[in-house]
């Protein structure tokens, strides 16, 4: 499932997206591609953007709307990471990925 532009653009505003007669499988690939979308948002703040008020002038939302979006997508950007890093380190350790999860946390400068 992929987002449609009018997804995209109530996420940035910060508006619910409603999913009706929607299955639980069709949940799970909303939420998944509602995901990968947010963090793709958290990067593109990251690398082409020096201040919230750039960003939220580009996106055409309130400076305070940008400050929470972007806090969101970085949340879901270090959840993402964090699962592909504790799933390849537990296969190729042989670890408990659930005991890794719990030990690798991010440090913001």
């Amino acid at each position: 499932m992929t987002l449609t532009n009018k997804d995209k653009r109530a996420s940035i505003e910060g508006l619910t997206i409603q999913l009706k007669g929607s299955t639980l499988q069709e949940y799970k690939s909303f939420k998944i591609a509602y995901d990968e979308y947010l963090q793709s948002i958290f990067l593109d703040w990251i690398n082409n953007y020096l201040t919230y008020e750039k960003f939220a002038e580009h996106y055409e939302i309130s400076i305070t709307r940008a400050e929470e979006l972007i806090k969101e997508a970085r949340t879901i950007h270090e959840r993402l990471v964090k699962d592909i890093i504790t799933t390849k380190a537990s296969k190729e350790l042989g670890m408990n990925k659930k005991f890794l999860d719990e030990k690798i946390i991010f440090i913001r400068a």
